[in-house]
């Protein structure tokens, strides 16, 4: 509501920059681990380019959801409220899924073994299905809680607000990426 009452440029630019920072580490650290784990079993190389095409597919599938949530919700008069309502149900239905998953994982020696099996079974069945599929759902699913935290903070802020914080946090975010990758 402080966005409502014409709250700052500045308010919104700086949820807009945490957003896609916090968002866009957890993908990082996710296909970081991914990529991690080839290295340190050696798997070939044709491996690793399956974790890229499965990255990939999740950042297209991410910005057609964007596309479709921007085309398909109609943000005017009384189906504004709506709108609101419904992406903040939908947003505290995904992060309850997503923290109940975390909680599952807390521990860094568990969240190791999930994906060690999943890699393990991939890796000795070679299948490129399962690699791209691992790396989608780990980047679609922070892409898709982006969106709905995106959308719901550009129905009280200006559009320049908004790029203003996301713009330098996917720069950070880039280069933070390309570091923990390499």
């Amino acid at each position: 509501t402080h966005l409502a009452d014409g709250g700052s440029f500045w308010f919104a630019a700086i949820n807009s920059f945490v957003i896609i920072l916090r968002e866009g580490l957890e993908a990082v650290l996710l296909v970081g681990a991914l990529l991690g784990y080839l290295v340190a079993t050696n798997a070939p190389q044709r491996h690793r380019r399956q974790i890229w095409v499965g990255v990939i597919a999740g950042i297209v599938a991410t910005l057609a959801t964007w596309g479709a949530a921007t085309v398909l919700i109609p943000i005017n008069g009384a189906n504004r409220e709506l709108t609101e309502g419904a992406t903040a149900l939908i947003a505290v239905a995904v992060l309850l899924y997503v923290s109940n998953w975390l909680f599952q994982k807390t521990y860094i020696h568990d969240w190791k073994n999930y994906l060690r099996e999943r890699l393990d079974s991939a890796v000795s069945s070679k299948s490129a299905f399962a690699m791209m599929i691992l790396a989608f759902a780990a980047v679609y699913r922070e892409g898709f809680e982006t969106v709905l935290f995106y959308q719901a903070l550009a129905f009280d802020a200006s559009m320049t607000a908004v790029v203003s914080g996301f713009v330098p946090g996917m720069v950070l975010i880039t280069g933070i990426g390309v570091l923990i990758i390499r």
